[in-house]
Parts: C-alpha cells; structure tokens; sequence
C-alpha cells in the first residue's frame, strides 16, 4: 500500500555550530514542515538523505510525536 504524507516546506537549519551530530525531524500540526541539519546535507549522500527523511516520514506515520506527547 502507498502512504502519502504531505509536506508544506522543507527547511534547513545550521546545526554544525551546535552540534556534530545530523539531526531531522518534523514539526506542525495541521502543515508539516521537514527541517534537516546542515551536518546530513553535507555529509551524507543522496540515498543516505532520502533514508533519513523516510525515516522521519515513519516517526509521523506511527504517531510517535502524539505518543511522547501524551507522556
């Protein structure tokens, strides 16, 4: 079965004066925006980065951020 998420925006954020880790992850209610460090732009390959989105697209299709929420 196909799962469509729909993403308002992309955004990218310079974490590599924070942190040395890549970081992803979604944020929004009702418009969902993708935000990626700079640090997975710049250090990873293509595939590596379409791994990590779809990685992200998971957490917001198991309704991980409503579950850490509630707790």
């Amino acid at each position: 079965s196909e799962i469509q998420i729909s993403i308002r925006q992309s955004l990218k954020i310079d974490g590599s004066k924070r942190s040395s880790h890549s970081q992803a992850y979604f944020f929004g209610f009702m418009t969902k925006r993708l935000v990626l460090y700079d640090t997975i732009i710049n250090n990873l390959e293509i595939d590596e980065i379409e791994a990590v989105v779809l990685h992200e697209m998971g957490h917001w299709y198991h309704s991980h951020f409503w579950q850490m929420f509630i707790v």
